[in-house]
């Protein structure tokens, strides 16, 4: 029987990997080694690079982070070359003693952060993370503060100004509603343009495509349906006609989701009172979308109810000061 042999690792090589393994790069590793290997005596820069063929810059900047660490300090100016700085590696013991305290620092810096942080994090990993009236910038504050009051959350809140080719800002926000049973996430987005986007067909036409996509891709990340159609509507809230997107799922595709299982008897009771027709089904997940002088929301929830919650303030925010400019 033929047994091949593996090839012995080179010997340097392996204590090389002992400080590797300590948590330095490799080059940092063989630039600690190199050096302890000339104990006292230590090297210029020039050897090293001649040594180990590495870049000026690139040893430089390794050899300040290693002393920044305490793993080599500078020895006397050499008495061959005027002006040339010798580096030493302290002592091995010295290293990894100065390791296990670096370490240890680490640890107990650790243990503060989990103390401080531990409480809000596991918060955040059980609750989902959520956002107080006054983490809110005073733009947005006036259209959440009544569903704040209703018992609504914040889930996230994100604002990107100047997007290029439109020059817009973007609110983009998650609510979550009390009533909610579905689809938790509500989306809240407001753009703000320069100029009146109620005039312009053009971009309203770009947006209404571009929302209708995001619209799916939502649905997507948040429910695990594969198939189901997203068809364009209109919605009519306090008097006001909107443009809207619905989505439409087969009665099939809820039945094998995990993310419906739950709600599955009281989907199919609900349908098959409202429409008779138990093969083929909408389910409330709705979205709107209307510009209103400079500024173009989109909002969407599960249904008109939680959808005309969010659209209330807004009307009445945007009214109030149209009146005012009036």
């Amino acid at each position: 029987m033929n047994l091949k042999l593996m090839p012995r690792k080179n010997k340097e090589r392996e204590l090389i990997e002992v400080f590797q393994n300590s948590g330095l790069n490799y080059k940092e590793a063989l630039i600690y080694f190199t050096l302890m290997k000339l104990g006292q005596k230590g090297c210029m820069v020039r050897d090293l690079i001649h040594r180990l063929s590495i870049e000026r810059t690139t040893i430089y900047s390794i050899l300040r982070k290693l002393i920044k660490y305490g793993y080599i300090k500078k020895g006397e100016k050499s008495e061959t070359i005027k002006k040339a700085t010798i580096f030493i590696a302290i002592e091995p013991e010295s290293y990894f003693s100065n390791l296990i305290l670096k370490k240890e620092s680490e640890i107990n810096e650790l243990k503060k952060i989990k103390h401080k942080y531990f409480r809000l994090f596991q918060n955040i990993y059980q609750n989902g993370l959520e956002y107080s009236y006054d983490e809110l910038d005073s733009f947005i504050q006036p259209y959440f503060k009544p569903l704040l009051e209703k018992g609504w959350k914040v889930r996230s809140y994100y604002v990107k100004k100047k997007v290029p080719i439109f020059n817009y800002t973007v609110y983009d926000c998650s609510l979550q509603s009390p009533k909610v049973k579905y689809i938790k996430i509500s989306a809240f987005h407001v753009f703000i343009f320069d100029y009146n986007i109620e005039k312009d067909e053009n971009t309203l036409k770009y947006f209404i495509n571009r929302l209708k996509r995001h619209f799916r891709e939502e649905t997507l990340y948040h429910t695990d349906l594969k198939k189901f159609v997203v068809e364009e509507d209109e919605i009519k809230i306090f008097g006001n006609i909107y443009p809207s997107f619905n989505l439409k799922i087969n009665i099939e595709e809820i039945k094998n989701s995990r993310f419906f299982s739950t709600y599955f008897e009281d989907i199919v009771d609900f349908n098959n009172d409202k429409h008779k027709n138990p093969n083929n089904f909408r389910i409330e997940i709705i979205s709107v979308l209307f510009p209103i002088k400079n500024k173009l929301f989109f909002l969407f929830s599960e249904s008109r109810e939680t959808l005309k919650e969010m659209v209330e303030p807004i009307l009445k925010i945007e009214r109030n000061a149209i009146k005012n400019i009036g």
